[in-house]
């Protein structure tokens, strides 16, 4: 039986890609958790939600094309949870009181000398 000659590198990328994968999916999962909890997602970027929205989709086409499951299962998460962290964004936008308000100090309203 014939070896193939990177046979051993080519485990190790795999094991890298998918151990990252699972690293970048469950770094969703507390972000996600406490979107849930606080139904607030104004701290988003919306455009960068775009953006992310737009390269998961891109990955999982990719993925998809060269027929590995493991990488297409991890396009489709990413994109589920973006895809919900901007539906989170547009639902429940940023309330009025989260807005900033200018500061005042005690004392600094109407004490201009002229």
């Amino acid at each position: 039986q014939k070896i193939r000659a990177g046979a051993g590198r080519d485990n190790l990328a795999s094991a890298a890609l998918t151990l990252g994968g699972l690293m970048w999916a469950g770094n969703h999962v507390p972000q996600i958790i406490q979107l849930w909890k606080t139904k607030q997602a104004h701290s988003f970027s919306g455009v960068s939600l775009f953006f992310q929205l737009g390269a998961s989709l891109l990955f999982f086409v990719y993925a998809a094309s060269t027929g590995s499951v493991s990488e297409a299962i991890f396009g489709v998460w990413n994109f589920g949870c973006i895809a919900l962290y901007l539906w989170f964004f547009v639902q429940f936008p940023k309330s009025k009181d989260l807005q900033m308000q200018p500061i005042m100090t005690q004392g600094s309203e109407g004490s201009h000398d002229d």
